[in-house]
């Protein structure tokens, strides 16, 4: 078993690496969908 401290250092780092990729893949949605509209738009 891991100590209380490095439990909680590590759900934190994990977590905050689980936000940035969700942030990321957010921003590539509405990037792409963008990207869609406009291809739609000008065939």
């Amino acid at each position: 078993m891991l100590p209380a401290r490095w439990e909680c250092g590590l759900t934190l780092a994990v977590a905050m690496r689980l936000r940035r990729t969700m942030e990321q893949a957010t921003f590539w949605n509405i990037w792409l969908s963008r990207e869609q509209r406009i291809g739609l738009a000008m065939p």
